[in-house]
């Protein structure tokens, strides 16, 4: 008998989660969902790049389409915050 790996919640979040961007075809909750990555990676590291945006599970042409939106909606969000 073969030794399979054993999922994690962890990894079945990651999976799901990156499935579920991955899929998503509306360019609003595309760029929404990406404004809330692009804020909680920029409080976690301190910047983006696409690597960490693919890693999400975003796909490269969702990432050409979407990320300057994406990007600005996430500043729009963040100034409304601050003020």
């Amino acid at each position: 008998m073969r030794n399979l790996p054993t999922a994690t919640p962890s990894s079945i979040n990651s999976v799901t989660a990156a499935a579920f961007r991955a899929g998503l075809t509306n360019a609003g909750e595309i760029r929404s969902t990406m404004a809330d990555d692009l804020r909680e990676l920029l409080a976690a590291h301190g910047g983006v790049t696409e690597e960490d945006l693919q890693v999400r599970g975003w796909t490269g042409r969702q990432i050409t389409l979407h990320a300057t939106k994406a990007r600005e909606l996430a500043h729009r969000h963040s100034a409304k915050r601050a003020s």
